[in-house]
């Protein structure tokens, strides 16, 4: 991600404390919309609205920046409650994707 062109360390953003990194939301440019992603708050600071304040600052540093939308890609199953920090953020669902996997073995 960082290294393929689109990444930008402008409309990404950082929580630290005392030097170490809270929280995160990482963003790439997407021919005029911003994709967003990955997001991530350390478990200790789960539950206090980081990454909520992250996430309303990102938004309107996008839209300074002329974005006319921003996409997430995230795991409908994660239990880490960040489904309700999205939705309340106003992000909807417009597509869900499937993943199937299996372990490679011999039979066929």
């Amino acid at each position: 991600m960082l290294s393929d062109g689109t990444f930008r360390t402008d409309l990404s953003v950082l929580a630290t404390h005392n030097d170490e990194i809270a929280a995160f939301v990482f963003a790439c440019d997407d021919d005029g919309a911003i994709e967003i992603g990955p997001v991530g708050t350390r478990r200790e600071w789960r539950g206090r609205g980081v990454s909520t304040a992250l996430l309303g600052h990102a938004m309107a540093t996008y839209r300074k920046a002329g974005a006319d939308r921003a996409t997430l890609w995230v795991d409908g199953e994660s239990p880490t409650g960040a489904m309700h920090v999205y939705r309340r953020l106003g992000f909807e669902t417009t597509a869900e994707i499937l993943v199937y996997e299996r372990r490679p073995d011999d039979t066929l």
